[in-house]
């Protein structure tokens, strides 16, 4: 997997991995509550369920919602997978 540290336009430097199509199964959602803050961040949300996602569900953009057809995918923060117009817009320059 390749790793590379982006300037972005808007968080500065950022961690982007690229993934294959294989890395993208064994994906699940996770269904959170929120709770009262108490002592740390850990504690604020508490997860009520955990739903798989079936491995030949398509992958989507994390910020524009559009189905990625070309892989590898440029994964920012190891969380958000950006589509080629996303990753384009989201980068400096």
């Amino acid at each position: 997997m390749r790793r590379e540290i982006i300037k972005t336009k808007f968080d500065g430097p950022v961690p982007f991995i690229w993934k294959d199509k294989e890395d993208f199964s064994g994906r699940s959602i996770s269904i959170s509550t929120w709770d009262q803050p108490k002592v740390s961040v850990d504690q604020i949300f508490k997860e009520i369920s955990r739903i798989d996602i079936p491995d030949e569900a398509p992958v989507i953009c994390d910020l524009c919602n559009d189905e990625i057809t070309e892989f590898p995918v440029p994964v920012m923060n190891d969380s958000y997978a950006l589509c080629p117009k996303c990753f384009k817009k989201v980068k400096e320059g």
